[in-house]
């Protein structure tokens, strides 16, 4: 019972709160513009760890945002994907 009160409420706030975007642009979750803009950010990030030796701490640090990021990703497109 609690899940599906979590999922009601997460998918109303998606809805009410719009994403702003790294230009200052806001945007509601999932649309073309937010994926787009989260995959600049995950470019970039991904330049930035690559300029760092491996098995340094900036390195592993880069790699868990990475990670976190995709993860976002993913979940945004499954919510646009759910939802058009």
């Amino acid at each position: 019972m609690e899940t599906g009160i979590r999922k009601l409420i997460r998918e109303v706030v998606i809805e009410i709160i719009p994403v702003t975007l790294t230009t200052g642009k806001q945007v509601s979750y999932g649309c073309d513009d937010h994926l787009n803009d989260l995959d600049v950010i995950l470019n970039y990030l991904l330049f930035l760890r690559n300029n760092h030796k491996r098995t340094t701490a900036s390195r592993t640090d880069y790699a868990r945002a990475i990670s976190r990021l995709k993860n976002q990703i993913r979940k945004a497109k499954k919510y646009a994907e759910n939802n058009q």
